[in-house]
């Protein structure tokens, strides 16, 4: 852009910022940049919707950049009017990663367009659960949905097929080959 141009839209960009603030008194409690990135590290960069965990981070076709689709949206509004409003929280408050969920971009809009759908526990229920789920991907602690026997069942000895008791402590593989044939 030329500078005409950047002049310009730097004056429209301002006119338009103070027209919004009379409209709205209140001002918007925002997420700073630390807080975007530590909140987003916390789930390796994955939506925290539990049915979307799609990745929000990945190459850019140059080489020394990336591209971002995450979000760090607020789980109760960052000011008057919009979804999930608490006029309780403190501007710190609204502001802190406690009141900040790392999602897409689809799904952001998603949970501010039906805020009696996605109310606060739910949204409050993601995070947990991404972040729960983000720790035992790197500590490597199976889930329990995949993993559902009892601590107790994990060593119980494999029972053998029947009819094949004969066989010695080799793979089943090895002994079924010559049978294909």
């Amino acid at each position: 852009m030329c500078d005409v141009q950047t002049e310009l839209w730097s004056k429209y960009a301002r006119r338009l910022v103070g027209k919004l603030r009379q409209n709205n008194p209140m001002p918007r409690h925002d997420f700073n940049q630390p807080v975007k990135y530590e909140l987003a590290k916390r789930v390796a960069y994955r939506c925290s919707n539990p049915r979307c965990r799609s990745l929000t981070t990945g190459p850019h076709s140059e080489s020394t950049r990336s591209v971002n689709v995450g979000v760090a949206s607020h789980i109760t509004a960052a000011s008057a009017g919009g979804p999930r409003f608490d006029d309780q929280l403190s501007q710190k408050e609204r502001s802190s990663i406690d009141n900040a969920i790392w999602l897409c971009q689809f799904c952001a809009k998603l949970i501010d367009s039906d805020d009696t759908r996605y109310s606060v526990e739910p949204i409050s229920g993601w995070k947990k659960a991404s972040e729960e789920r983000t720790n035992r991907e790197l500590t490597g602690i199976p889930e329990e949905e995949f993993f559902p026997q009892p601590a107790s069942a994990a060593h119980t000895p494999i029972p053998r097929i029947s009819g094949c008791t004969d066989l010695p402590k080799t793979t089943l593989a090895g002994k079924l080959a010559p049978l294909k044939s």
